[in-house]
């Protein structure tokens, strides 16, 4: 299975488990992925290059979010964090790891979210520096850290709020089919009553003509949903 790589995937996925695990609480914090960081930390980077973790400083330390190295760009200075859907209550940040070796030192991208725990390490795009650098190579590289977590955040918030979107066209997609079952349901009931009933004065026959009106103008509206909502899911959200 390939593993998700975003932080609100992940959420995701630590729910879906939850919801399906039959033999334990619904707890998501308690299907979270298993990195093994006991063992080698090398074998918890995956083939494109990330590390998923559950803090930020679960390998190496985090040196902070990137405004503490804007390196002169307003931009990082200015941005706490992109959001990830239509409530614009949480966001997504990052910032930059410092992992230690032997012969040279890395400054990984971290991308993580205010609204769950874990964090993603862009280990492959790290910056390098060599052992016995200057200290001005060192915040250089940790600045160039800083610029890239703030790209990938920015990608992964766009993948998030276009997931949310997706979310929500289906889920009023589903809302519109349920109401329209709902309204056929009650329009076929009252003709037979009507049917049923016989004849009616004119002044309740138009009251009925009415209510089947608007039970029918509701129904297109629900269509008219549906319709908008599969030529683009963005139509379901704010943005």
């Amino acid at each position: 299975m390939t593993l998700p790589s975003t932080t609100r995937a992940r959420l995701n996925l630590y729910r879906k488990r939850a919801a399906d695990n039959k033999f334990s609480n619904n707890d998501w914090r308690g299907h979270k992925y298993g990195n093994t960081w006991g063992a080698a930390w090398h074998s918890g980077i995956r083939a494109d290059g990330l590390i998923l973790t559950d803090d930020k400083d679960t390998l190496g330390d985090y040196l902070g979010d990137w405004c503490e190295f804007n390196g002169g760009a307003r931009y990082l200075r200015e941005c706490n964090g992109f959001f990830t859907d239509g409530f614009f209550n949480e966001t997504i940040r990052g910032g930059v790891v410092r992992l230690r070796c032997a012969r040279f030192t890395l400054y990984i991208p971290c991308t993580y979210c205010t609204g769950w725990d874990g964090a993603t390490l862009y280990y492959a795009i790290a910056e390098r520096v060599e052992r016995g650098s200057d200290e001005e190579k060192h915040a250089s590289a940790a600045c160039e850290a800083a610029h890239t977590a703030y790209g990938r955040a920015e990608h992964e918030a766009e993948v998030a709020r276009e997931d949310y979107a997706k979310q929500q066209a289906e889920d009023d997609i589903c809302a519109a089919r349920d109401e329209i079952h709902e309204i056929n349901r009650g329009t076929l009931s009252l003709l037979a009553e009507i049917r049923k009933a016989g004849t009616f004065s004119p002044a309740i026959c138009q009251a009925l003509t009415n209510q089947v009106r608007e039970q029918l103008a509701e129904r297109r509206k629900q269509f008219d949903i549906i319709a908008k909502r599969e030529a683009s899911f963005w139509s379901a959200v704010a943005y």
